[in-house]
């Protein structure tokens, strides 16, 4: 699991590459969400294009993840999710919890537009 962080405008995006799954890939995703916290990102994206696989401990960190940071008045996106992934979202009913957009440019304009 490799996490990249970069800015576009207000935004941090957190671009994802591999598999989140249990052990240290979560651990890696959550030290780094952390950091960007910390640094006090308020708009968040998180870049699933290259994520390959996520098992139930990642879905569970991602909710996690949206739960702290929208307990703190952070946004928090989600975009370029598998056609695998969304599946599992749909099947988890997650896709009703979490904002998922098609790409960048989508998100970035959601954030322009909602806050």
């Amino acid at each position: 699991m490799n996490v990249a962080v970069r800015q576009v405008g207000d935004v941090t995006i957190l671009d994802m590459e591999g598999r989140l799954t249990i052990g240290p890939p979560v651990a890696t995703f959550a030290s780094i969400v952390e950091e960007v916290l910390g640094a006090g990102a308020k708009k968040l994206a998180l870049n699933m294009a290259r994520l390959t696989f996520v098992d139930s401990s990642g879905f569970g960190y991602i909710m996690r993840f949206y739960v702290s940071t929208t307990r703190i008045g952070v946004k928090y996106k989600l975009f370029g999710v598998s056609k695998l992934i969304a599946s599992d979202l749909k099947v988890l009913h997650l896709n009703t919890v979490l904002e998922l957009y098609e790409d960048e440019d989508s998100v970035l304009a959601s954030f322009e537009n909602r806050g």
